[in-house]
């Protein structure tokens, strides 16, 4: 029957890595030499879009230098991929970090559950991120604006001399 689809001595039918073909009616059919029985069953496979839990648009400011994250979790079925797209463009997922010669990658990290971390905020991050959740039945979206704070410029005082 394939690797995937085993029965077992006792009747049982084991099914791996289920996918919505395997959704319909299964007829179980026991037979001996007094006779026949059988049964029909019908199985419905659960499905659902993806959609981002907790999900809020909304702003962040950060300190320069300080580090910097948001959560993008996500449900549905089959489990949707998370991806995220940074403020110059870029799409990463937890698959594949950016690639930009290590300029970006030492300071980011985006985890498997959809993470996004930095650990010293600079100028460069400063802009909008969105969270995309996609599986074969939809996509879901999250926007995060974070806004970079840098320290205001202070003059040291300094003692006042007399000129003549």
């Amino acid at each position: 029957m394939g690797s995937r689809i085993h029965v077992y001595p006792n009747g049982s039918l084991f099914v791996g890595s289920v996918t919505e073909k395997d959704g319909g009616d299964y007829l179980c059919v026991a037979r001996n030499k007094m006779g026949d029985d059988l049964t029909l069953m019908h199985v419905s496979l659960r499905r659902k879009p993806a959609k981002i839990d907790h999900k809020h648009h909304f702003k962040k400011q950060v300190f320069h230098g300080k580090e910097f994250q948001v959560d993008c979790k996500a449900s549905g079925s089959p489990v949707p991929e998370i991806s995220w797209s940074l403020p110059d463009g870029t799409m990463i997922n937890s698959a594949m970090q950016a690639d930009d010669s290590g300029h970006r990658t030492r300071r980011l990290t985006l985890f498997h559950n959809g993470t996004l971390y930095f650990n010293k905020v600079g100028m460069a991050e400063e802009g909008n991120y969105t969270c995309y959740a996609q599986n074969t039945l939809g996509k879901d979206e999250m926007q995060v604006h974070l806004t970079v704070i840098t320290a205001a410029p202070r003059i040291q005082q300094s003692y006042k001399t007399n000129m003549r």
